[in-house]
């Protein structure tokens, strides 16, 4: 399990995102949110170079997601709320992301 910490380095992560899944939005989120787990997408919108939707996941988070993209970058924001238990209290978090195109997938 990862716990960041304040002031930690970003953390780099490459994923492949094909040039039909940003056309398609609703497959871009699906294929966003699959990747943390059993999720539910709802309200998703495109407009213009932007994309965002909401999401409730099986194990008990939610929250939205914004992405713009802009030639062969983009830049996101996604929220997150996730329940406490009797030990650890609720937990919101914030999460800012940058990707650029490397190459073909």
């Amino acid at each position: 399990m990862y716990t960041p910490r304040l002031g930690a380095p970003p953390i780099k992560v490459t994923h492949c995102i094909k040039a039909d899944q940003y056309k398609d939005t609703q497959s871009f989120a699906d294929d966003a949110q699959k990747r943390n787990g059993k999720c539910k997408i709802s309200d998703v919108k495109h407009e213009g170079d932007k994309v965002s939707w909401s999401y409730a996941c099986e194990s008990g988070p939610s929250g939205s997601s914004e992405y713009a993209f802009s030639g062969t970058s983009y830049e996101g924001t996604n929220t997150a709320s996730v329940p406490g238990s009797a030990k650890h209290g609720a937990m919101k978090m914030t999460q800012h992301i940058k990707g650029k195109r490397l190459g073909d997938c």
